[in-house]
């Protein structure tokens, strides 16, 4: 019985000692919950980063083949972007 005793507080020490290595190191440590969390947060950003990156090249290929290709209403949607918003009325639509 006492062997038992000394067995079971033996093995509560170590995982009272186990809780709190992890949780210190979880407050203080090179890649704690705040890390973590912000980590996840840049993974986001830089996905949406990416994913508009995406979507902008393939609207500049567009572009350029169709600048290329000399078509009507692209030529026309170039000189109003620049010479500004379009006038009073007039709505913009590009068509590729």
């Amino acid at each position: 019985m006492n062997i038992l005793f000394k067995f079971i507080s033996f093995t509560n020490v170590v995982f009272i000692f186990l809780l709190l290595y992890l949780g210190y190191h979880m407050i203080f440590g090179k890649y704690n919950l705040g890390n973590f969390l912000i980590n996840d947060f840049q993974q986001k950003l830089l996905d949406d980063a990416v994913s508009n990156l995406k979507k902008e090249i393939t609207s500049i290929d567009k572009d350029l083949k169709a600048l290329y290709s000399n078509y009507d209403d692209f030529i026309d949607e170039v000189e109003k972007k620049k010479f500004g918003n379009t006038s009073h009325g007039e709505a913009l639509i590009k068509l590729n």
